[in-house]
């Protein structure tokens, strides 16, 4: 069998399907994708199914995506090689519980986190009840991300601190119109007295955060419009780190 993606709900995803993955040698994709006509709360594989498919097929890729307009969690796949979390529902708010169950389940797997769409929902300005700081947490514990993709409030000072913290991070999508120019990050006792100072003078406009993205980055780094930003792709099928050449048919 030559399937290399496969796109199914939880509802249809049992433990004996998934050990039949092991077989599937060409199978490189799958995604388990909640949307809006999904009823009831899904019973997750059982972790054990998981770990023993992974030894199985170590180069299987798993991406948990929900979809529509509704704000309804993810179905979590405890121990699954989860590559990808993608919240395609202008409705779901990033938390520091959803961000918590990210880095305790899937902490050296992860590589993209999404927020698509542009958000439905009112947030305060408030720095302790926005996102910045689960933001910060999961690029901190997470050192594989490479996407990162961002639609609610943050402040440019958050910006900074996500691409100097991201190792690896390549694709960083932010809205303009959500970006607060604000340094309201307490100074850590991590930080030196310079680079706190660089926080500060760099968080004060835009075009001067956007430089100094672009130079961690290096490469033209730049906010995104509302409209930017709703046609951004997000290729999930794409392989960004080297697992090993593909064997011959």
């Amino acid at each position: 069998v030559n399937l290399r993606v496969l796109v199914i709900s939880p509802h249809n995803l049992s433990d004996d399907l998934v050990e039949n993955f092991g077989s599937l040698k060409k199978l490189r994709n799958l995604h388990i994708i909640t949307n809006a006509y999904t009823e009831s709360i899904p019973t997750p594989v059982d972790y054990r199914v998981w770990k023993r498919m992974r030894k199985s097929h170590p180069k299987l890729r798993v991406h948990l995506v929900t979809e529509g307009k509704h704000d309804r969690e993810l179905t979590w796949q405890t121990r699954a090689p989860v590559r990808s979390i993608v919240y395609d529902t202008p409705y779901t708010k990033c938390t520091q519980q959803s961000v918590n169950i990210v880095v305790e389940m899937y902490k050296t797997d992860i590589e993209v986190y999404c927020h698509k769409r542009l958000p439905r929902f009112s947030r305060s300005r408030s720095f302790h009840d926005r996102a910045d700081s689960s933001y910060v947490y999961l690029i901190r514990q997470c050192p594989y991300i490479h996407t990162l993709m961002i639609r609610e409030r943050i402040s440019s000072c958050t910006v900074l601190l996500l691409a100097y913290t991201g190792k690896y991070l390549r694709f960083f999508h932010v809205r303009r119109n959500a970006v607060i120019l604000k340094c309201d990050w307490p100074k850590s006792p991590d930080w030196s007295e310079d680079f706190y100072q660089w926080l500060k003078r760099a968080s004060k406009s835009y075009d001067l955060m956007e430089k100094e993205v672009s130079q961690i980055l290096g490469f033209r780094w730049y906010l995104l419009t509302d409209k930017q930003f709703k046609l951004t792709p997000v290729n999930l099928n794409y392989q960004h780190y080297y697992e090993g050449f593909e064997e011959a048919d």
